[in-house]
């Protein structure tokens, strides 16, 4: 089902949460009063097929918008060291007169 909705698996910690998900939707699947109830934030239905589908959806939904996230703040963090160590450099190139004279 994954590889139909176009889903790559990057790393471990995808693979864990895809799998997570699919042990949370073979629990649900055998409590229809859950499923049927609007539980999640996912419509009530009576059709397990509908409320799979749209779990699904709501999940890549999830998971997309943390690896999102994820990636800005990866980002982030790289340009802040970048210019932490541009800084560094520059204060050691304006040390070396200091420390050739020792």
């Amino acid at each position: 089902m994954l590889l139909d909705k176009g889903v790559t698996i990057d790393n471990f910690e995808e693979y864990w949460a895809y799998l997570s998900k699919r042990d949370e939707l073979v629990a649900l699947e055998k409590h229809p009063e859950v499923w049927s109830s609007g539980l999640f934030g996912i419509s009530p239905t009576d059709d397990w097929e509908t409320y799979k589908a749209a779990y699904l959806d709501q999940m890549f939904e999830k998971l997309h918008d943390r690896k999102k996230n994820a990636v800005y703040f990866g980002k982030v963090d790289a340009e802040e060291a970048l210019k932490r160590s541009r800084a560094l450099i520059e204060r050691l190139e304006q040390s070396k007169p200091l420390l050739r004279d020792r």
